[in-house]
């Protein structure tokens, strides 16, 4: 079943605002809706002919309709962005951070070989300025085969009426590839690291599926050979939402980048070592807003003052700017990723979609990064928390040096 949603998506606090959902499948019902904080389901039409039409009014939270349906065996949920033109400044972070899992729709089983994810992860694609870093987002898949595996393969799947293949990867026709056995760095090397492990992954650019397959929800299947011919297939931690870019669709996100070097432990695993050799580079768009803190400073003295006025000035001068990212509710593999893969980064740079921030944050480089979790528990018994993370600028380019 593929399932669409039709509707204004810019309204107003005291609307009532109806939204037509189609491609409901023969024998599903519906199940339940989640809307953003102060919106509360109105009237529901019958469905007919896999059409139904469901009104609200409108509060003053911006955020994600979230409708669902059943067939007593499989969920179906559809998806659609909003936006309440009451939503106040540095609000919405807090209004609509709890709706992602509505109470009523059971959470997947974690090893469902096909569930309906509730937590997608928005991608976008820019067909007219597909080299503009600000409208294409990517997203980097890294598998590790140890002596026991014979192959990995990657297939990209989308969703319409069910899961299906659209692209086995073999070469860097949508993005940078490297097949199992060769070096990370893509310079087509063999490369087996000190642990006898094999390496395999992809940069996948968002415009590239977006050109051929158009906008969807995508996955990455990974299909995993052992020596003896036994074949297991996995699945990417997320579903990927992807939307063609407009300035609207991307507000309130945060993109964060990455690069990682050298050898490292996972949480996932606690004997496995992923060696990133000379580098990996990550990417992942989020929900929250990124702002500017007061900054530190760090001050040296010498002994003695200016040998004219005798005054006291320091002889190093350094400011250090602060920043903190307030990230929306997720679930835990995300906690773990930015635990992991962005504050254990060797770069990490991140870029601010929010249109009334205070300031103009594109690509800043930042270090030395504390995270914080906010479970929901207290209103829901879902795996979704908010997320603090503290950061400091990444260089030390603010330092002043006097003789």
């Amino acid at each position: 079943m593929s399932l669409s949603i039709t509707g204004n998506q810019f309204v107003d606090n005291g609307d009532t605002r109806t939204y037509v959902v189609s491609g409901i499948g023969v024998g599903f019902t519906f199940l339940a809706t989640a809307q953003p904080n102060g919106w509360t389901q109105n009237t529901i039409g019958a469905i007919v002919a896999g059409v139904q039409s469901i009104s609200f009014n409108v509060g003053i939270g911006s955020g994600t309709l979230i409708i669902g349906y059943t067939d007593g065996v499989t969920n179906d949920i559809v998806y659609y962005d909003v936006y309440s033109g009451a939503t106040r400044m540095g609000e919405e972070i807090k209004q609509d951070g709890v709706i992602f899992v509505p109470p009523v729709i059971p959470t997947p089983p974690i090893f469902c070989d096909i569930c309906d994810s509730a937590f997608p992860l928005n991608v976008f694609a820019d067909p007219d300025d597909p080299t503009n870093f600000n409208n294409n987002d990517k997203t980097e898949f890294y598998l590790v085969g140890n002596a026991g595996i014979s192959a990995i393969t990657l297939t990209l799947q989308k969703y319409s009426n069910g899961w299906n293949d659209i692209e086995t990867i073999i070469d860097n026709t949508f993005g940078s590839f490297f097949p199992l056995g060769k070096h990370p760095d893509f310079s087509g090397n063999n490369f087996v690291d000190d642990f006898n492990k094999k390496y395999t992954g992809m940069f996948l650019e968002w415009y590239k599926v977006y050109a051929v397959h158009g906008i969807g929800r995508y996955r990455m299947k990974v299909t995993q050979t052992d020596i003896f011919s036994v074949v297991t297939d996995s699945y990417s931690k997320a579903e990927y939402c992807l939307k063609k870019w407009n300035c609207h669709a991307t507000e309130g996100t945060i993109k964060i980048e990455t690069l990682n070097q050298g050898l490292r432990g996972t949480l996932d695993n606690n004997t496995i070592q992923i060696d990133y050799s000379t580098g990996w580079k990550g990417e992942i768009r989020l929900r929250g807003m990124f702002e500017q803190l007061d900054p530190a400073y760090n001050r040296e003295y010498n002994q003695y003052g200016d040998a004219s006025y005798n005054s006291f000035k320091p002889i190093i001068d350094e400011q250090i700017p602060k920043y903190k990212s307030d990230i929306k509710p997720v679930p835990g593999w995300i906690d773990w990723y930015l635990s992991t893969n962005v504050l254990q980064a060797d770069q990490i740079l991140i870029t601010d979609y929010n249109s009334k921030g205070r300031h103009s944050l594109v690509r800043v480089p930042v270090k030395d990064g504390e995270i914080t979790i906010i479970p929901e528990t207290k209103k829901y018994p879902y795996p979704l928390a908010a997320i603090e993370l503290k950061l400091s600028f990444g260089q030390n380019s603010l330092r002043k040096r006097n003789s």
